[in-house]
């Protein structure tokens, strides 16, 4: 199967994966001023990471959301299973995210 996104620079991604696992996930919000200093800064993140590991069991996490993550309130984590490792990539709710057979058919939209 065949995962495909949209990357950085709004060029299609295609990755090989052999599974997919779709989980939403609830960040935590934080007033700008509460996180003014780079220390604050660090433990908001700190504590969104710890929520994505917690909700979604994910070792490797890859933010697709272009720096968002701590505005949007609601993501979609896609977990690809490959033969050697996985990967949990995060997606704004309307980032269009594809799961594909291996002629390049979809299969569904995540």
């Amino acid at each position: 199967m065949i995962l495909q996104y949209q990357g950085f620079k709004n060029n299609l991604v295609y990755e090989e994966v052999e599974s997919v696992v779709q989980s939403i996930v609830n960040i935590p919000q934080f007033d700008e001023k509460e996180i003014s200093d780079s220390d604050s800064f660090a433990k908001a993140y700190q504590k969104i990471d710890e929520t994505i590991r917690r909700e979604t069991n994910a070792v490797n996490i890859s933010d697709r959301t272009t720096g968002q993550l701590a505005s949007l309130g609601v993501v979609k984590a896609i977990t690809a299973i490959k033969k050697d490792k996985e990967e949990t990539y995060m997606f704004k709710m309307d980032n269009e995210v594809y799961l594909l057979n291996n002629e390049g058919k979809t299969i569904r939209r995540l």
